[in-house]
C-alpha cells in the first residue's frame, strides 16, 4: 500500500484502498484517512466540515501517539494531511 501511496502522492485512490484495508482490520486509522480526505474537499464553513474536524481531533487525541511512534525522536510538531504525516 505504502509504495503506491508514495508513488502517486496526489492520487487519493491508493489512500482509500489502504483505508478500506485498515477498516477491514479494525484499525481506526482507516477512518482517520477518510475524514482527512473529506476535509480536504469541503469548503471552510459547513456543518459537515465542523463535524469532521471534531472527529479528526477525537481520532488524533486517541491515536496520535501510536501513529507518530515511528518518527519519535526524528521530528516534532508533525502535521497530518490526507491521513499521513506530511510535515
Amino acid at each position: 500500500f505504502m509504495q503506491r501511496i508514495r508513488a502517486y502522492p496526489d492520487d487519493d485512490a491508493p489512500r482509500l484502498v489502504f483505508a478500506d484495508w485498515l477498516d477491514e482490520h479494525g484499525d481506526p486509522r482507516g477512518r482517520f484517512i477518510r475524514v482527512q480526505l473529506a476535509l480536504a474537499e469541503l469548503s471552510d464553513d459547513t456543518s459537515a466540515r465542523r463535524r469532521l474536524l471534531a472527529e479528526e481531533q477525537s481520532l488524533l487525541g486517541a491515536h496520535r501517539g501510536e501513529w507518530e511512534a515511528a518518527l519519535r525522536g526524528l521530528a516534532t510538531g508533525l502535521v497530518f494531511r490526507r491521513g499521513f504525516v506530511e510535515e
